[in-house]
Formats: structure tokens, sequence, C-alpha cells
């Protein structure tokens, strides 16, 4: 071997004093190696020293917003609050979720705290395609925003007044960062229906109103499939928006489908089989719901044996139940937004045990489910968990809602 070309590995040179380090590979390789890599491992991986930092440089921007193979979701913890009196006309209580800047991975369940000021008492909206939507209103000055847990990429967009919105729910079509993205958002009463949308480069949001009488309990959780937003209303009834053509209609009750208990929580979520998209509703009784018109029930409560097992699995162990429907369940943060809880009783010791939120239903009696729930009537239970896609965004000046 030529003596000159043998590298030291100790100090990084070679035998003629030329230094060698991993920011020398080339982009090609210094890829591959970040493949291996989990998110947490990318903020590691950049504080090592200013040659890995730049090394990482390199590639941050090729490896921006793909979603790692086989990685389970991290979590937030929020906080659920409680609107004072008098702001809402309503005499039914509104609660919202804030953010306390902690965090974690799913499959250690450990903690971590932040304090990133866009992470700590700010209002939590949504988390999309890793993507968390936060609204913040400080010393007289609001933002609306995007924001990447981990890279702390920033989209601001066109504000609106969230505080005075009643039980808002909103949702993208895409994400943030697409030029097909639109920001939805709908909010509902015993009146009507309030809808607004912002398309990716405009400065506004449009708004549209529509009466109705009867509508089923404020919206829980929104899907998009080619064009259409489909709502699950609180009772299990559904509506839908077509966002080309500005139109919104009550569908009710899916074929198949029976009403839901009002006092229990809906748990809701997105599959996919090949090009259909499922929403999978579960309350005191499940279905399985193909999102394509006309609506249609394609499982139910009579699959017991299949639904015992999915539930007991999802309540018990909802890392391992991650793993088995990473195949149908593409993505793991379609879920609604009080659809999970945390033991705080747990989160003292820096690990968390998950639970579904104010839930219950016949399983629970039946199959003794009572510790994987949280019931109802728990006024206690104030915290709750909001899934994230482990998403990594390259922070650029040209990340804007404008451009």
């Amino acid at each position: 071997m030529d003596e000159g070309k043998v590298h030291d590995l100790r100090n990084g040179t070679r035998n003629g004093g030329e230094k060698r380090c991993l920011c020398c590979l080339p982009r090609e390789l210094l890829l591959i190696v970040l493949g291996y890599l989990s998110v947490l491992d990318y903020l590691s991986f950049r504080v090592v020293c200013k040659c890995w930092h730049s090394a990482f440089s390199k590639c941050s921007a090729f490896i921006s917003q793909k979603q790692l193979p086989r990685q389970l979701p991290w979590f937030m913890l929020l906080r659920s609050e409680e609107f004072p009196e008098g702001l809402h006309l309503s005499q039914n209580k509104q609660h919202f979720l804030q953010t306390t800047g902690k965090f974690g991975d799913l499959s250690s369940q450990c903690i971590y705290n932040t304090d990133i000021p866009e992470l700590c008492e700010t209002r939590f909206l949504l988390s999309r395609h890793g993507w968390l939507l936060l609204f913040s209103s400080k010393n007289g000055c609001s933002f609306l925003f995007f924001l990447n847990l981990f890279s702390r990429a920033r989209i601001d967009i066109p504000l609106i007044d969230v505080d005075k919105l009643w039980r808002p729910v909103f949702d993208v079509s895409a994400p943030p960062t697409s030029p097909d993205c639109v920001v939805f958002a709908i909010s509902c009463n015993d009146f009507g229906v309030e809808i607004r949308t912002c398309r990716r480069r405009e400065s506004t949001w449009k708004s549209n109103s529509f009466e109705y009488h009867g509508v089923s309990g404020h919206v829980v959780n929104t899907v998009f499939v080619r064009g259409i937003w489909y709502c699950l209303h609180e009772r299990g009834s559904f509506s839908t928006f077509d966002v080309v053509n500005n139109c919104w209609r009550f569908l009710g009750l899916p074929e198949g489908m029976y009403r839901q208990w009002s006092q229990v929580n809906l748990l809701s979520y997105v599959i996919k089989r090949g090009t259909q998209v499922y929403l999978c509703v579960h309350g005191h009784v499940f279905h399985e719901v193909l999102l394509e018109e006309p609506l249609k029930v394609t499982k139910n409560f009579r699959d017991r044996d299949w639904q015992i097992g999915l539930e007991y699995q999802m309540r018990s162990f909802p890392h391992r139940a991650f793993q088995t429907l990473q195949n149908e369940m593409e993505v793991f943060d379609t879920f609604n937004g009080h659809a999970w809880c945390g033991d705080r009783n747990v989160s003292k010791y820096h690990v968390i045990k998950f639970r579904w939120h104010h839930f219950r239903s016949f399983l629970t009696d039946r199959c003794v489910m009572d510790k994987w729930s949280c019931p109802p009537n728990n006024k206690e239970c104030s915290t709750i968990v909001a899934w994230v896609e482990p998403v990594w965004v390259h922070p650029s000046a040209d990340l804007g809602w404008m451009f």
C-alpha cells in the first residue's frame, strides 16, 4: 500500500498532512449515511462539531420533507384550556389546545422539554405532513403560522382571529410548501356552518356561510379526498365541502351507520387501501366509512373479533398498532384533535402512558379496557396528545406563503 495514501483515522489527516473529514465526502455518500438516521439523530449529528454541521448542511435541502422509512410518529403534549366566560355566546363550554414545550418519540415514550417560543403557550390547531399549525396572540401581536417541530422552519400565513371561531377544525389539502396547498377551517353551531379557505400565494381568507338548522353537532375531524373535504360531526353524521365550487352539503349518517352517543368522544383516523380512502370511527360502536359518494360503511361492530383485536392493540400498545397498520395508515397524524390523552401521573417520570380521551365503547365493559381510556366524566384530564410525522424541513428564506 502506498504510505502516502494511508489515512490516519484518529486525527482526520493523511500522512501527507492533508486534512480529511466527513464534510469532504461527496453529497451522494452523505445522503446514504443520513438515510440510516432518525430525525432525532439529525439534531445530534449537527452539533457534534463544525465539520459535521457543515456536512449536514450540504444535504439538508435534499432530505427536506422526506418521511423517513419505518419511523414511528412523534408526539406533542398539549394542555386543554377552557375559554373565559363571556368570550362566546353559546352556553356550551369551548376548550382549546395549548402547547406546553413538551414532545417525545413513540419508540421510547420519553419526553423532551424545549424553550422554543413558538412551542410554549401557543394555540395548537393542526398537525399534518410534519408541520404544526399554530396561533400566537401575545403582547398585542397575533400570528398564524406553520412550524416544523425538528428544524424550526416556519411559514407565516394570512391572519384570522382564531379565538373568535366557534370550535374550529383546521386542515390542509397538501403540505404548506406545495403550490396546491389550501388551508381549510370549518366551524358549526346550531344555526349554520362557516367555512374559510386560504390558498397558497393568497393574502386573504375567503369566507363562506351556509345556513342549516339541525346540523348534528360540531365537526371533530376532516379528510381531504380528490378535491372534497369530508367532515365528520360529533354524532357520526357527515358533510362535504367542494373547494372548487364552494359548495357545502350535509349528508347525514351514512347508510348502515348508527348514531353515536352524545356524551362519548369519537376517535377517528384515515386508512388507505389502494386508491380508496376510509375513515375509521370509534365510538360506542365502530364503523369504517368509504369516503366517496354515496358514503358506504364497509366494516362495523358486527366484525367483533376484528374490532376487539384492533382496539385492544391500539389502546394498550399504540407503537405495535402503528407498526401493524403502517401499510394502510400511510400517515399517523389524521387523528382528531382530542382523540388521545396522557396519564399525568406517569409523565412526571419523563415517560407517558397513552390513553383514548373521554372514550367509552361497548368493548370497554366486555373486554376490560378501562385502564386504556379516560372516561367521559373525567374532568381532571387535561393533557392531550397530538401525533407528529417525523419529517425534516430545511429552513430556508424561500419558505414563504406568497412565494
